[in-house]
């Protein structure tokens, strides 16, 4: 990781990057995900996921009527609800 990384926000402010790593998602119905690779930002309150980290980890999302339905190999893992233009895990 290159040092002095940043995460550019629509705010107009750029958090710095902490650190890289895996990070363990538990889901509402209980189901566990791994994304790898990901970037730590502490001074960020509230976590933002790519949708590419779900796509790279083999996750399809069906996004329709407010929310995402996330599944792997047709098994249900989650969903995320539409609050303000942003997805809530």
């Amino acid at each position: 990781m290159p040092p002095g990384m940043v995460v550019i926000c629509a705010a107009g402010h750029s958090p710095k990057v902490q650190g890289r790593g895996d990070v363990h998602l538990k889901f509402t119905c209980g189901e566990w995900v791994t994304l790898r690779d990901v970037l730590h930002v502490p001074s960020m309150y509230k976590g933002l996921v790519s949708t590419d980290k779900f796509d790279k980890g083999g996750f399809k999302m069906v996004l329709e009527n407010g929310k995402i339905v996330i599944t792997k190999v047709r098994r249900y893992v989650g969903k995320a609800n539409n609050c303000f233009g942003l997805y809530h895990l």
